[in-house]
């Protein structure tokens, strides 16, 4: 499914982990893209940094270090792209209006930074592009499919391009259901297909694992059905990547 060079999208320093790990340790390696990485978010209140400037910093070279294992293990070369996340500019995260300023300024960063990235990922044909589908309806998530939708042509030429089911959104039935929808709503035109990578046990072992690495996104309570999409079809742990049929 994967191959060498393969470039993984991730909004946030965890999303490639939780919704690829799988992918990622069967590729062989690749290029690891986080977008929005100046962060003040995690899931248990940290005391001390009443500075909120501290405070972000502290985060962020938190998150940076999770990331750091996740991206050893799967031999993945890290790029640190640097926005701030909704949290940072007091934004909702959930909050899915104005969009436009933020897929102009991906595009200006991401969509630019990816393109240049292609002629290093290759090792013979097209590397592969994953990225999100914005399941879940968060605001970054959201915003990095919309730039890649818009600047589609230009990517099609340098990449075969997948898109891959958030998780943990994609684990909730109703929640995957409404992502789905929105995303097929960008492809009116187009057929889809769904192609998934059944985890067996040794590798799902190790995918969580892995996932236990963003301590600061779950406090160490992890339950291994959020790492697996809510398809009513299969039950085996599995990861899942929608791709455009020529």
């Amino acid at each position: 499914m994967a191959m060498p060079g393969a470039v993984f999208i991730s909004p946030h320093h965890d999303d490639a982990c939780f919704s690829l790990a799988g992918i990622a340790l069967a590729s062989g390696g690749g290029e690891l893209v986080n977008v929005y990485t100046q962060s003040d978010y995690v899931v248990v209140p940290i005391p001390f940094f009443e500075e909120r400037g501290a405070r972000i910093k502290y985060i962020t070279d938190l998150r940076t270090r999770e990331d750091q294992a996740f991206a050893e293990a799967c031999n993945l070369t890290r790029h640190d792209l640097m926005l701030e996340e909704a949290p940072v500019l007091r934004v909702h995260p959930f909050d899915l209006t104005a969009l436009e300023p933020d897929v102009g300024r991906l595009d200006s960063v991401l969509i630019k930074y990816v393109i240049d990235l292609a002629p290093h990922s290759s090792t013979g044909g097209k590397p592969t592009l994953y990225c999100p589908m914005g399941i879940g309806g968060h605001r970054n998530h959201v915003s990095v499919l919309l730039a890649v939708v818009k600047a589609l042509p230009r990517l099609q030429e340098l990449y075969e391009l997948r898109f891959y089911e958030d998780l943990h959104y994609a684990s909730k039935g109703r929640g995957r259901g409404v992502g789905l929808s929105r995303f097929r709503a960008l492809f009116m035109s187009e057929r889809l297909n769904r192609r998934v990578l059944i985890l067996a046990p040794e590798l799902f072992a190790k995918k969580m694992a892995l996932v236990g690495g963003y301590r600061s996104q779950h406090g160490g309570r992890l339950r291994a059905a959020d790492f697996i999409p809510a398809a009513a079809d299969i039950r085996e742990p599995h990861e899942a990547i929608w791709m455009l049929s020529p």
